[in-house]
C-alpha cells in the first residue's frame, strides 16, 4: 500500500509537472505578455493623458490671466462710473444750490 501511494504521488506530481509545463506556463507566459501590452498602451496612453493635461493646464492659466486682465478692467470701470456718479451728484447739488433749490436727500430725483 505503501508503494501505491508512493507511485500515486510520483504519478500526481509527474501528471502535475506535465500539466504545469504543458498548459498552465505558457497560458501564464501569454497572460504576462498580454499584461505587458497592456502596460506598454498603458503607457502611451498615459503619456497621451499627461500630454493633454499639460496643454488644458496651460489652456487654463491663459484663461486665468484673461480673467484677471478683464476683472482688473471691470474694477477700473467700476471705480471710474462710482467717480463719476459722484460727480454728477456734486454737480446736481451746485445746480440746485445756484437755483435756489433747497437740496433733497440722495435717492430722490431733481425733477
Amino acid at each position: 500500500m505503501d508503494d501505491f501511494k508512493m507511485w500515486l504521488i510520483t504519478g500526481g506530481g509527474a501528471a502535475a509537472a506535465f500539466g504545469i509545463g504543458k498548459w498552465v506556463l505558457p497560458m501564464l507566459s501569454r497572460m504576462l505578455d498580454n499584461a505587458l501590452a497592456s502596460v506598454t498602451a498603458g503607457g502611451e496612453t498615459l503619456a497621451n493623458v499627461r500630454s493633454e493635461r499639460d496643454q488644458l493646464r496651460a489652456l487654463l492659466s491663459d484663461l486665468r490671466e484673461k480673467y484677471d486682465a478683464m476683472f482688473r478692467e471691470w474694477a477700473e470701470m467700476k471705480a471710474r462710473v462710482g467717480l463719476m456718479e459722484y460727480q454728477l451728484e456734486e454737480a446736481q447739488a451746485q445746480i440746485a444750490e445756484l437755483k435756489g433749490i433747497p437740496p433733497q436727500p440722495k435717492g430722490e430725483s431733481h425733477a
